[in-house]
C-alpha cells in the first residue's frame, strides 16, 4: 500500500519531487565523500599544501600549515561556498572528514589529497602572509622569518581591467612564487 501512495504523490506533487531529488543528491554526496575519505591515506601533523613540483602553479618553495589550522579552516569553509562541480563539491566536504581523523604527529608531512589544490589555491596567499602557513626556501635550505610579497608589471586598461606579477621572495633575494594575475571590474549598474 506505501508504494501506491509514494506512486500518487510523487505523480501528482512537485514538492514531493523535489524533496526525493534533494534526498538522492544528498544521499550521493553522503556516499561519494565516504569512499574519497576512505580512499585517503592517514592525515599527520602537517600537511604539504604546494611545492616545487607546483611550477605552473608558480611555486619555487615547500608550503606545509598545520593540520590543526587547516581543519579549522575546512570545518569553517566546507559549506560556505555554491560549488557547480560534484567533485569539487565532495573534495570540500571531504577534507573536514579527512583532517579531523588525523594523528596530528608533529613529525611527519602529508600529502595534499587529489583534487583539494584547486579548492585551497586562492587562500595559500593569506595563509602565508598570516604566517599560518610556512614556506621553505629549497635554495637556503631553509624556513624564511620574512616573505616579502612584491607586485611587479602592474599595467591597467582604464579603471577595468588590471594585471600584474605577484612576487615572494625571502631575506637573501631568492624567489619562492612568481605568478601572473589579473583582475576585471564589470561597470554597470544592474538592470532591474
Amino acid at each position: 500500500m506505501s508504494s501506491i501512495t509514494h506512486l500518487l504523490k510523487y505523480l501528482l506533487s512537485p514538492t514531493y519531487r523535489q524533496q526525493g531529488r534533494v534526498e538522492e543528491c544528498h544521499r550521493r554526496i553522503t556516499q561519494a565523500i565516504e569512499d574519497y575519505v576512505d580512499a585517503l591515506p592517514q592525515c599527520h601533523g602537517w600537511i604539504l599544501l604546494a611545492s616545487r613540483a607546483d611550477k605552473e602553479d608558480g611555486f619555487y618553495c615547500d608550503v606545509t600549515i598545520r593540520t590543526r589550522d587547516f581543519l579549522s579552516w575546512a570545518r569553517q569553509n566546507a559549506d560556505e561556498h555554491v560549488i557547480q562541480n560534484f567533485q569539487a563539491e565532495v573534495v570540500r566536504k571531504a577534507l573536514p572528514v579527512w583532517l579531523s581523523r588525523a594523528s596530528f604527529d608533529e613529525r611527519t608531512v602529508s600529502l595534499l589529497p587529489p583534487g583539494a589544490f584547486r579548492e585551497i589555491a586562492e587562500d595559500i596567499d593569506d595563509w602565508v602572509t598570516q604566517g599560518r602557513a610556512r614556506v621553505f626556501c629549497s635554495q637556503c635550505q631553509a624556513v624564511p622569518t620574512e616573505i616579502d610579497v612584491t607586485k611587479e608589471n602592474y599595467h591597467g586598461a582604464g579603471n577595468a581591467y588590471s594585471w600584474w606579477t605577484d612576487v615572494w621572495t625571502c631575506e637573501n633575494g631568492h624567489v619562492l612564487r612568481k605568478k601572473d594575475q589579473h583582475m576585471r571590474l564589470i561597470l554597470r549598474r544592474n538592470r532591474l
